[in-house]
C-alpha cells in the first residue's frame, strides 16, 4: 500500500524541469519537485520491502534476487542521473533504470500473487465446487 500511495504522490507532485529543459524554462527547485524527490525513494523502498516480506512464502533466492535487483537498479538510476548532471554522460538513461527497477519489483509481486492464487485454487474446499474457498468453513463465533 505504501508503494501505491508513494507512486500516486510522485505522479501528483511532478518533477522539476531538468538539464534538458528548453531555453527560457526555469530550472529552479519547486515545492512539488521536492515532494516528488521525497516520495520517489519511498516508493522504491516500499517495493523492495514488499518483496522481502513475501519472499519467505516461496523460493527465497528468487525473492532476495528480486529485492537486490530493485535496490541495485534504483541506485544505478541515481548514479547515472548524477553523471548526467555532472556532464559526464549526457543524456544518461536514468529513467530506464528506474523503470527496470519497478518492472522487476512489480513482476515479482505479480508472480507471488499468481502463486498464492494457484495455491488457493488447489485447496480441497475450492476444488469441491463451492466456488468460494471459505464457504465450507463454519462461521466463527464472537
Amino acid at each position: 500500500m505504501a508503494a501505491g500511495v508513494a507512486f500516486v504522490l510522485a505522479g501528483v507532485f511532478v518533477i522539476d524541469p531538468g538539464t534538458y529543459s528548453p531555453a527560457g524554462v526555469s530550472t529552479e527547485r519547486t515545492w512539488h519537485g521536492l515532494l516528488h524527490d521525497i516520495v520517489g525513494p519511498i516508493a522504491f523502498a516500499a517495493i523492495a520491502a514488499a518483496v522481502v516480506v513475501l519472499l519467505r512464502r516461496f523460493t527465497r533466492w528468487i525473492g532476495w534476487t528480486a529485492a537486490a535487483a530493485v535496490v541495485a537498479l534504483w541506485m544505478a538510476a541515481g548514479a547515472v542521473n548524477g553523471l548526467d548532471y555532472a556532464g559526464v554522460w549526457s543524456p544518461a538513461p536514468a529513467g530506464l533504470f528506474q523503470r527496470l527497477s519497478i518492472l522487476v519489483g512489480f513482476g515479482y509481486l505479480a508472480w507471488t500473487a499468481w502463486r498464492i492464487r494457484s495455491e488457493v485454487a488447489q485447496r480441497p474446499e475450492h476444488a469441491a465446487g463451492t466456488g468460494d474457498a471459505y464457504a465450507s468453513r463454519e462461521p466463527s463465533s464472537r
